[in-house]
C-alpha cells in the first residue's frame, strides 16, 4: 500500500478539481477520483494510518501517488459532517516530509461559490436567499460549513507553514495562475512533484467542478427527487448562480480585508483580482 506522495489540501472551491482532471491524465500519477478526507474526518482517522493508504491503488508500482482533499486547509475549527480542526498536525506527524499544494481564490468569489455549492447539492434550500444566509437571521445554516471562515487564507497557510518548510508547500493564486496561466501552472506542479513537465494543452481552460440547475431543479433537488428526473426536468431552463446584494459583497471585502494583507505580504503578491468590487467575480 503507498503513501501519498503528494497532498493538494485546499482551498475548497479554488481549482483543485481542475488541477485533479491534469493530475490524473498524466501517465506517471495517480490521484483517486474521490477525496480521501483522511485528516479532517474523525471516523475515517479512526480506521488509522493502513486504511488512509489503502486508499490509493496506482494502475503501476513506480507512479507518483496524490491526494486531493481541500478540507484540509480549514485547520482552525470543528464543523458538520464530522470536520475536525488540526489537520496540519495530523499530516505532519504522519508524513513530515510531504508535499503540500495549495490554491487560493478571492475569498469573497469563494465564499459565494462554496454557499452555491451546497444549495446546488440540496443541502440548503435557495428560498432561503443567499443575503439572509450569509448575514441575515438564516446564518445558522450555514453554520459548521466554514463558508466564510475557509477564506481566512492566512491564518491557515501560517498553521502548515509552522510547521513544514516552505519549500514543500507549493502555492497558486485560481485567478493569476490557474485562470491565466494554465500550462505554467502545469509545469510547475509537475515539476514539484517531479514527474515529467510537458502538458497535454488539450481542455487547459476547461472548468471542472460547476454544474449550475435552474432556480427550479435546485428547488426540486433540495425535496430529493431523483437526480435523472432532476437533470431531465430542468434541462430547458436557464441556469441559475445565486449571488449576494453588492452591500453584503463589500461587507465580506471588508471582513477579510485584514487577512489579506496578512497574505499578501506572507506570499509576497498582491493579485488585482482581488481588489474591492460590488459584484463576485463568475470566474
Amino acid at each position: 500500500m503507498p503513501a501519498p506522495d503528494f497532498i493538494i489540501i485546499g482551498g475548497q472551491k479554488c481549482g483543485t478539481t481542475w488541477l485533479r482532471y491534469h493530475l490524473r491524465q498524466h501517465p506517471q500519477v495517480y490521484v483517486p477520483t474521490k477525496e480521501a478526507q483522511f485528516f479532517n474526518r474523525r471516523h475515517r482517522l479512526a480506521r488509522g494510518q493502513s486504511w488512509y493508504e489503502s486508499f490509493f491503488e496506482p494502475d503501476a508500482p513506480d507512479q507518483v501517488v496524490g491526494d486531493k482533499s481541500p478540507d484540509y486547509l480549514w485547520t482552525t475549527s470543528d464543523g458538520t459532517r464530522n470536520h475536525i480542526a488540526g489537520s496540519h498536525e495530523r499530516i505532519h506527524d504522519m508524513y513530515p516530509d510531504m508535499k503540500l499544494v495549495v490554491t487560493l481564490r478571492n475569498p469573497v468569489n469563494r465564499a459565494v461559490s462554496a454557499l452555491n455549492h451546497f444549495i446546488r447539492r440540496g443541502h440548503i434550500s435557495p428560498l432561503y436567499g443567499i443575503d439572509a444566509l450569509l448575514f441575515g437571521d438564516e446564518h445558522s445554516r450555514i453554520e459548521g460549513l466554514g463558508i466564510i471562515e475557509k477564506g481566512f487564507y492566512y491564518r491557515e497557510l501560517r498553521r502548515y507553514l509552522d510547521l513544514f518548510d516552505s519549500d514543500q508547500i507549493l502555492l497558486f493564486l485560481f485567478e493569476e495562475d490557474i485562470l491565466q496561466a494554465p500550462e505554467h501552472t502545469l509545469r510547475r506542479l509537475y515539476d514539484f512533484i517531479d514527474v515529467d513537465a510537458s502538458v497535454e494543452k488539450a481542455d487547459l481552460g476547461r472548468k471542472r467542478g460547476e454544474h449550475y440547475l435552474s432556480l427550479l431543479g435546485l428547488l426540486l433537488q433540495y425535496y430529493l427527487l431523483p437526480k435523472d428526473l432532476v437533470k431531465l426536468l430542468d434541462r430547458p431552463l436557464p441556469s441559475t448562480k445565486l449571488n449576494p446584494s453588492p452591500d453584503n459583497v463589500l461587507r465580506l471585502y471588508d471582513l477579510y480585508e485584514e487577512e489579506n494583507e496578512k497574505l499578501f505580504e506572507l506570499i509576497g503578491r498582491r493579485p488585482a483580482s482581488w481588489l474591492r468590487r460590488t459584484t463576485p467575480s463568475t470566474a
